[in-house]
């Protein structure tokens, strides 16, 4: 695991643990770093198995209940690193069986280290992503990747890792993207077709007795245009914008039993659904955050058969922990950090335009990987999302094209967006380094990588434009501010440093404009070029 010695989180990591009792957790080592680096990202996905396991969201995390907390996820430690990991294979830190001081160990860094972080940084408010499609936009994406795995915790040491009964529910989400309602009833007639869903629903691994009395009212609605089309309509913005949480939820959940067919592969069993109640109580924070309603239909509500909510719809959810982990590239400790500086004047930046950068650059690299990942899981779903967004991926970036058998498959420009973060050895290259077009080749380059990122948010997150005022400038700056080194009471870089990199990008622009081999830049400098042509 590469450790972001540079980040924001390791540059205040004393300053903020300075009470631990345990020596060996103060000033870390590198091979320290790393297992607590672990031992966070499989305490922030255990805290989503916790919230299964009681069926309830987290508010916060009270003091009297880390202990059982940091219990359960020790326990459970080198499962929930399997569900992670289960596509790839990486492994773990820690030996397959864990040790007593090992177990030790990890409970020490839950308790003392990872929960409290979590407890004080990680639970948003929800006002804050009032309107902000793409912040909402990638919390979806990563509950979706949270809730893929979250099983029962029964290890019955097959070879399959089951998907979690949430998956369904959230893929849903991002396939009718539920954060554009005036788009969602489009998306949900171009996916869900009678025939589709009938193909799929016969097709693949035979489905159990006890599957197939589970869908028969479904498939026999089917067979009705009038029953089929009278659901879909309900997801028309002019409908859909009057109903309570409640029912929007019971829609919603109708129409991942659909999802659940093209997923049924790695479902161990489709009746595991159930009716969708225990999901909610579980899901209610988020389901909240995506199904609020607008107005209330009085008669709907009153005539509802069953619901869901009742005394919990009285009480909106303030705040909800996040399934993004930001810990390294944590908005407003960054914000903290900038103005501390001596020349914190010349940056002329501030905390809310590093969360909007940080939101929309994450939800642009992470709607590829949810294409990728998804695509894996269904290729009609990956399909669709690509479809979805064509100009922007296939006939603007380039990032797919179809293959042979008219399907999508990526091209090499998607490869190296991953590693964003900037360490002062690779950043101090950079301010130096006097740059060519044939430089832009190098794909492990850390300025290619930001290109590509910045290219990619300008037409997946296209608000992204107008937030930092049609400037590739302000992009780079804040690209350097967000992902850039950091170093306690220092700044790794200054004004100046972010000026050199900018000349050299804008010599880069030029260059470009004088080539005619324009193809050959078309995931760095094509579209940063039309900003500055609209700029000027």
């Amino acid at each position: 695991m590469a450790v972001k010695s540079d980040s924001i989180y390791w540059t205040y990591f004393n300053e903020e643990n300075k009470l631990l009792q345990n020596n060996n957790f103060k000033n870390p080592n590198m091979s320290m770093k790393e297992k607590i680096d672990e031992i966070f990202e499989i305490t922030y996905f255990g805290l989503f198995n916790y919230q299964n396991l009681k069926s309830k969201t987290l508010n916060d995390i009270e003091l009297s209940e880390i202990s059982e907390i940091s219990k359960y996820i020790t326990e459970n430690y080198l499962l929930f690193f399997k569900y992670i990991n289960s596509e790839t294979k990486k492994k773990s830190l820690y030996k397959e069986e864990l040790s007593t001081q090992d177990k030790e160990e990890i409970f020490y860094v839950i308790s003392n280290i990872a929960l409290p972080y979590i407890k004080n940084n990680s639970f948003i408010n929800a006002s804050v992503l009032n309107n902000d499609n793409y912040s909402l936009s990638l919390v979806l994406i990563e509950l979706a990747k949270k809730y893929k795995f979250i099983y029962n915790l029964i290890d019955s040491n097959e070879k399959i890792v089951y998907f979690g009964a949430a998956y369904p529910l959230f893929v849903t989400m991002i396939l009718i993207d539920i954060t554009n309602e005036s788009e969602m009833f489009n998306n949900i007639k171009s996916f869900y077709t009678k025939e589709r869903i009938l193909k799929t629903f016969n097709k693949g691994r035979h489905l159990s007795p006890e599957e197939y009395n589970y869908y028969k009212s479904d498939i026999e609605n089917l067979k009705f245009d009038e029953e089929f089309n009278a659901f879909l309509i309900n997801f028309k913005q002019s409908n859909w914008s009057t109903f309570s949480l409640d029912k929007k939820y019971k829609l919603l959940f109708q129409l991942s039993k659909f999802t659940a067919l093209f997923l049924k592969e790695k479902i161990k069993s489709l009746c595991s659904l159930d009716d969708g109640k225990d999901l909610f109580y579980s899901l209610y924070n988020y389901m909240h955050l995506f199904l609020k309603k607008d107005s209330v239909n009085v008669t709907d509500e009153q005539t509802s058969n069953q619901t869901f909510i009742d005394s919990l719809e009285e009480d909106e959810p303030d705040q909800f922990l996040s399934p993004v982990n930001f810990k390294d590239f944590n908005p407003f400790k960054i914000g903290e950090h900038i103005s501390k500086l001596k020349d914190y004047s010349k940056f002329v930046c501030d905390t809310d335009r590093i969360v909007d950068f940080l939101s929309q650059s994450l939800y642009a690299i992470n709607y590829l990987k949810t294409i990728e990942m998804l695509k894996k899981d269904s290729y009609e779903i990956g399909e669709f999302l690509i479809e979805r967004k064509k100009i922007s991926l296939v006939k603007t970036l380039n990032l797919y094209q179809k293959n042979q058998d008219e399907l999508y498959e990526k091209t090499d420009l998607l490869n190296s967006v991953d590693n964003i973060d900037l360490n002062s050895k690779v950043f101090k290259e950079m301010t130096k380094k006097d740059y060519s077009l044939d430089d832009l080749n190098n794909k492990k380059s850390q300025l290619v990588t930001m290109l590509k990122i910045i290219s990619l948010m300008l037409v997946i997150a296209p608000k992204t434009a107008k937030r930092f005022n049609y400037s590739w400038e302000m992009l780079l700056k804040y690209y350097i501010i967000t992902f850039g080194p950091y170093k306690k009471q220092v700044g790794v870089y200054n004004k100046k440093d972010i000026d050199s990199i900018r000349i050299q990008v804008s010599k880069l622009l030029n260059a470009y404009n004088r080539n005619k081999n324009k193809e050959n830049f078309i995931d760095t400098l094509f579209i940063l070029n039309k900003l500055e042509n609209f700029k000027n």
